[in-house]
């Protein structure tokens, strides 16, 4: 199983934070009751060297879950995706998806999980000459839509804070 495990800061309080982050899942269509979403995951290519100009898009099937176990200023939803075409050349993700206080300004987002190639050997030889790469960027990726989507509430409703 490949593990991925990224990070990043983001410019605003965590409770400020967390009430953006489940505003943020709300527009995707996430409720306690209903949390199974459609996900467009999206990585440029650019900088693995590929193609500028060009990206790799993907629609998922994502589930996200509240973590029962809530431990003061951290948030952990558990989430899993898969390709929404059942034969899709793509790799199913089970993780979590972490938001934790950092400073009185600024709170982490984490993305650690792992993924199974598809295609056995060949699979996991293409895994490591590339896949790996693709998959910390689609991470990275998504870590940047929320956090930007975060920063951006925030900015709009507290601007005399944000700076």
């Amino acid at each position: 199983m490949t593990q991925i495990v990224q990070r990043l800061e983001i410019h605003c309080p965590y409770v400020r934070a967390l009430q953006y982050f489940n505003g943020y899942l709300a527009h995707l269509g996430w409720t306690e009751q209903s949390n199974v979403v459609p996900l467009h995951l999206n990585v440029p290519l650019g900088p693995l060297g590929i193609g500028q100009g060009m990206a790799l898009e993907k629609e998922v099937i994502a589930t996200f879950e509240r973590s029962p176990k809530h431990r003061g200023l951290e948030d952990t939803i558990a989430v899993t995706w898969r390709p929404e075409e059942a034969n899709a050349p793509f790799p199913t993700f089970d993780g979590s998806l972490s938001l934790r206080a950092g400073t009185p300004k600024s709170c982490v987002l984490f993305l650690e999980g792992g993924y199974e190639p598809p295609f056995g050997v060949a699979g996991k030889v293409f895994d490591a000459a590339l896949g790996h790469r693709i998959a910390d960027a689609t991470a990275i990726q998504l870590l940047k839509e929320i956090g930007e989507s975060i920063e951006l509430s925030f900015v709009q409703d507290e601007p005399h804070l944000s700076r």
